[in-house]
C-alpha cells in the first residue's frame, strides 16, 4: 500500500512465532513476496523491512527482488508463475506474502467515483479520488461531495488471486512454509485523530476500507490450510500508538 504505509516491522516480526524450530536452520533460504510492506517503502534511512530483520536474526538468506511497490494480487500472481522465477521460489525454505492493499485501495478509488458519478457531473474516475483524498489544490468541491458517500462491502475481488498464488508456489515447492500477513486499516487511526472537515472524510474513507479490509482478511483465513497466517489487523488495531502514516 504504496504512501502511506510504513513502519510494519515489529508487527510482521510477529511472523518468527508461526516458524517451526526445523524451518531455522542457518544459511536456509527465505523468499519475501509482495508489496511495499515487503520492500519496505518510506522507511527511515537506517531503518530495516521486517523481511530484513527476520532474515538477520533467524540466519536466513533473504532474497526479496520479486516485491514490488505498488504490487497487486494479480501482479504477484503473474510474478509466481513466471518460468523464469521458479528457481527462486524452488530453493526457498520459507517465503512471506503481505498482498492485497494496493487491490482494496484501486477499489476504494473506485468506488467512491462511482458512488459521485450516480449525483454528479461530469463524471470523474479514480485516479480523481485519489487526487482529492491527497489533498491536491482543486479538488475540495469533489471532497465535500465525497462526505455523504455511503459505505459499502468492496468484495472478494482478491479472491481467486490469492488462492492462485499459493497453488502455483506450491506446484514448485510443496514443502515450503509459506506466511501470508493479513491487511490492516491504515485510515482507522486518521479518522480517530483528524478534527473537522478532515475528520468526516476520514471516516467515510475509513469505513469504507474497513469493508474491503475484512473480505479480504476472510479470504486469507480460508485459506489457512495451506499456510499461517499473521494476524498484522489485530495488533494494528489494538497497538497503542498509531503505526502507520495514512494522515
Amino acid at each position: 500500500m504504496r504512501k502511506r504505509l510504513i513502519s510494519l516491522c515489529m508487527v510482521l516480526v510477529l511472523c518468527l512465532s508461526l516458524l517451526p524450530v526445523t524451518v531455522l536452520a542457518a544459511s536456509s533460504s527465505y523468499v519475501a513476496l509482495g508489496d511495499s510492506i515487503t520492500t519496505g517503502y518510506g522507511l527511515g534511512e537506517g531503518e530495516q523491512s521486517f523481511a530484513e530483520i527476520i532474515a538477520k536474526e533467524k540466519g536466513y538468506t533473504l532474497d526479496d527482488t520479486l516485491a514490488a511497490d505498488g504490487a497487486t494480487s494479480e501482479e504477484l500472481l503473474d510474478v509466481v508463475k513466471d518460468p523464469e522465477k521458479a528457481d527462486t521460489l524452488k530453493d526457498a525454505k520459507l517465503i512471506t506474502i503481505t498482498i492485497g492493499g494496493n487491490d482494496l485501495m484501486g477499489a476504494l478509488y473506485q468506488f467512491l467515483a462511482d458512488k459521485y458519478n450516480e449525483t454528479n457531473d461530469p463524471d470523474i474516475i479514480a485516479k480523481d479520488v485519489q487526487d482529492a483524498l491527497a489533498g491536491k489544490e482543486g479538488t475540495s468541491e469533489l471532497q465535500s461531495a465525497l462526505i455523504g458517500v455511503a459505505t459499502s462491502a468492496i468484495g472478494d475481488f482478491a479472491k481467486s488471486n490469492a488462492a492462485s498464488i499459493i497453488t502455483a508456489i506450491k506446484t514448485v515447492n510443496p514443502n515450503v512454509t509459506i506466511i501470508v500477513a493479513n491487511q490492516y486499516n491504515p485510515y482507522s487511526y486518521a479518522a480517530k485523530e483528524a478534527t473537522g472537515f478532515t475528520a468526516i472524510l476520514a471516516t467515510t474513507v475509513a469505513n469504507a476500507f474497513e469493508a474491503g479490509v475484512q473480505a479480504l482478511n476472510t479470504v486469507i483465513t480460508a485459506g489457512a490450510a495451506y499456510y499461517q497466517v499473521a494476524d498484522v489487523y489485530e495488533s494494528f488495531q489494538t497497538a497503542e500508538e498509531n503505526p502507520c502514516n495514512a494522515s
